[in-house]
């Protein structure tokens, strides 16, 4: 593999991975709203 591409094959996985990682914050976030909700009508 040339060095260029090997620099944007990093550069790609990162990106993929930063996505990745703010998705599941979303995800996990908007999860305990709705626990929190949940609870808040059971109670």
């Amino acid at each position: 593999m040339s060095a260029p591409l090997k620099l944007v094959k990093n550069w790609y996985d990162s990106m993929l991975w930063y996505r990745y990682q703010q998705w599941v914050m979303i995800i996990s976030s908007r999860q305990s709203q709705a626990e929190k909700l949940l609870v808040f009508w059971i109670e």
